[in-house]
């Protein structure tokens, strides 16, 4: 799991993360986020490159 949260409600950005949908960016203060990661390990190659292309790599998607 990777995870983040927004602590003190600003804007989008690096370590201050928010949602996005259709009807624009929401802010929530206090929110936290995590997502899966296991499962795009298949999509790291030699050197710690990431290859989306690479045969079982499927990220999941938003």
């Amino acid at each position: 799991m990777n995870s983040t949260s927004n602590r003190d409600g600003g804007t989008c950005g690096p370590n201050n993360p928010c949602e996005v949908d259709e009807t624009g960016t929401m802010v929530h203060r206090g929110r936290g986020y995590a997502a899966r990661t296991a499962a795009i390990s298949v999509c790291v190659g030699a050197g710690s490159t990431v290859d989306l292309d690479a045969g079982k790599c499927t990220p999941p998607r938003p």
